[in-house]
């Protein structure tokens, strides 16, 4: 397991909680079939289907925080949108990679240095965020 659910910061906004605890499920889930992919359990298919629904629930996950940001008029909204296009771009330049080479170790590689920068966006920059909105936003 990458990410330990109960080590995630519990943040004064339940919606980012619940979209915390649904990404690091979603890494592990993505982490454990590239494992079952390299020891021959599982094909190519189940891993693409894994970093599929990891890329559609981040993006999902940046666009409610981003949205949350604006409607709070977030100072340094378009720093921490900056970050999430960031973070976009290279879990989708990593699923994109696998699709097309179907190589694993790029990609585990990849997974197994995110929760590194999930507990430090969520410590910082999720954490400000998240104080910030629950004073002035929603």
């Amino acid at each position: 397991m990458l990410i330990d659910p109960d080590r995630i910061q519990h943040l004064p906004v339940p919606f980012m909680n619940q979209d915390h605890a649904e990404e690091g499920r979603l890494i592990n889930a993505a982490a454990e079939k590239v494992d079952a992919f390299r020891e021959g359990k599982v094909g190519a298919e189940a891993v693409r289907a894994a970093l599929e629904a990891l890329y559609a629930h981040t993006w999902a996950h940046f666009s409610r925080e981003e949205a949350a940001m604006l409607e709070a008029s977030f100072p340094a909204h378009t720093f921490h949108q900056a970050e999430h296009v960031r973070i976009l771009g290279e879990l989708g330049e990593a699923e994109r990679r696998f699709k097309e080479s179907g190589e694993a170790e790029p990609v585990a590689e990849y997974l197994a240095g995110f929760p590194r920068w999930f507990e430090q966006h969520i410590n910082s920059m999720d954490a400000v965020t998240a104080r910030y909105v629950a004073e002035w936003g929603r």
